[in-house]
C-alpha cells in the first residue's frame, strides 16, 4: 500500500474535522461554511472541489471506474482503503489497508460505507471533534443523496440503511483506540450510537 508518510503523523492532531457524507440532507447546504475547515468529502464530495472537500475518500472500485477520469483535475487529497484489482492506481491516490469491521491507527476500517472509513482516517490524523454531516442513515423526501449521480439506484434501498446502521456498532466497539475524541452527528433526522446529536440549524447559525 502506498500511503503517504504524512497523513501518518496527525497533521489534524486536537483539531477540528468535518466528514461530508451522501445524504440528501445536504442537498441545499451552502458549502462555503467548510472552505477553511478541515474536511474529508465521501466519494461524489470531491466534485465540490479542493476548497470545500480537502480530502476525498473512497471505498469502492465500481465508483473508482465510473470517476477515475473526472477526478484527475481535482487538486484535493484522495484515499481509498480498496486494493486496485484491474491494475495500479495513479500516484495521486493513497492507499491504506482495509479493516472490515472496527477501527484501527494503521488501516481504515470499511464497516460497510465510505462514511465509516472516513470517520477511522480522521482519527488517525488526529482530530479532536469530528462533525458528521449527511449522514441520514436514511431516505428524506424519496432522495437518498445531496447529488443526482448515483452509479447503482437500486442498491440504494431503505434495507441498505438498516446495514449501514447495523455496522455501526462495529465502529463504536472499538473508538476506544482513539481516546479522548468527540464524535457529532450534525443531523435532523438521524441517531448514531457513540455520537452526539447535534441540531443543523442550531449548529450552523453562529457560524454563518
Amino acid at each position: 500500500m502506498k500511503t503517504a508518510d504524512w497523513l501518518h503523523s496527525e497533521p489534524w492532531y486536537e483539531q477540528d474535522a468535518y466528514i461530508v457524507g451522501g445524504g440528501s440532507s445536504l442537498k441545499d447546504f451552502d458549502w462555503s461554511l467548510l472552505e477553511k475547515l478541515n474536511t474529508i468529502g465521501c466519494n461524489d464530495a470531491y466534485k465540490l472541489g479542493q476548497k470545500v472537500c480537502k480530502i476525498c475518500m473512497f471505498g469502492d472500485l465500481s465508483w473508482w471506474r465510473h470517476h477515475c477520469e473526472k477526478m484527475e483535475i481535482y487538486k484535493g487529497i484522495v484515499v481509498t482503503n480498496v486494493g486496485a484489482i484491474d491494475g495500479e492506481y495513479p500516484p495521486w491516490v493513497n492507499q491504506f489497508d482495509r479493516l472490515s469491521h472496527g477501527l484501527s491507527k494503521t488501516a481504515l476500517g470499511w464497516n460497510g460505507n465510505t462514511g465509516a472509513a472516513a470517520l477511522n482516517l480522521a482519527l488517525v490524523l488526529g482530530a479532536k471533534n469530528i462533525y458528521l454531516l449527511g449522514f441520514d442513515m436514511g431516505i428524506i423526501d424519496k432522495e437518498t443523496n445531496w447529488h443526482n449521480e448515483i452509479i447503482h439506484p437500486k442498491a440504494v434501498l431503505p434495507s441498505s440503511y438498516e446495514i449501514f446502521r447495523y455496522r455501526w456498532s462495529d465502529v463504536v466497539k472499538d473508538l476506544h483506540i482513539f481516546p479522548n475524541r468527540n464524535i457529532f452527528n450534525v443531523n435532523n433526522t438521524s441517531i448514531l450510537a457513540g455520537t452526539t446529536t447535534v441540531n443543523v440549524e442550531e449548529f450552523w447559525k453562529d457560524k454563518t
